[in-house]
């Protein structure tokens, strides 16, 4: 009996160990659970109506970057304006076979920065229009990478959406060139919006920019809108649920 009692005694303590071990595990895959829970919330929690906005903000946002700093490239954007001021999208990224698109190279290397280095995340740049530019996605174990981000927002702006930039007014005359505001149309029945007043960085070309409250009596020239076009012929763009009569009233100069 005496020999049976140390065997009992460590056939026990192995059973607890193992007991403690599978316990341990459980809580830390419970963890990461909550955790991968978690950040797939955040990056759900906003609307399709906030979706759209922060992405006719980043639409204007990157557009203005690309000009501001691209002086090659303005003749190229002003091609595209028509007698109303406007620019659809389809046509300014639209990629000939065999041709190239520089200004859609350049507005995908901005896009790219903002992706990959995050200055466009929630309470890491107040004077970017905030919210990712698209959201990490995937899992802990295969995320999108910044290509598969970038071809979801081009896909998002293109094909989704029907989306155009709208210029009411002279866009860099000889006497006002360093300087541009970008936009977007609300998506509700209001007057103003959040915009950005971006400035030439003589020193670096990724700079601070300035929030601002759009219109302003100071900003008539170089600006840049984003807005919808309601097509009700096509289901992806009626836009029927925002209570907008016209996307072509905010800040109407024509």
């Amino acid at each position: 009996m005496k020999k049976l009692f140390p065997l009992v005694l460590l056939a026990f303590f192995a059973v607890f160990v193992s007991c403690e071990s599978e316990t341990l595990e459980t809580e830390t895959n419970s963890l990461t659970s909550k955790n991968v829970d978690l950040t797939t919330k955040k990056e759900n929690r906003f609307s399709a109506s906030d979706t759209l906005q922060h992405r006719l903000q980043w639409t204007s946002f990157l557009c203005a970057q690309v000009l501001l700093h691209n002086h090659q490239l303005r003749d190229e954007f002003e091609t595209h304006i028509d007698g109303k001021g406007r620019v659809s999208l389809k046509a300014l990224f639209a990629v000939d076979i065999g041709e190239e698109n520089h200004f859609r190279n350049k507005f995908t290397d901005y896009l790219s920065h903002y992706i990959e280095y995050g200055d466009g995340h929630p309470d890491s740049q107040e004077d970017t229009p905030g919210f990712p530019v698209v959201p990490g996605g995937g899992n802990q174990f295969s995320p999108l990478t910044v290509a598969e981000r970038v071809d979801i927002f081009f896909d998002y702006i293109l094909t989704e959406n029907c989306i155009e930039i709208y210029v009411p007014n002279t866009l860099f005359d000889i006497t006002d060139f360093d300087r541009i505001v970008s936009t977007a149309h609300p998506l509700s029945r209001v007057s103003t919006n959040d915009g950005f007043r971006h400035i030439i960085c003589r020193s670096a070309e990724y700079c601070t920019f300035t929030a601002i409250t759009f219109p302003t009596d100071i900003e008539t020239n170089n600006i840049l809108i984003a807005r919808p076009i309601r097509d009700l012929s096509d289901s992806n763009c009626n836009y029927l649920e925002y209570p907008v009569a016209e996307f072509t009233n905010f800040y109407n100069q024509h």
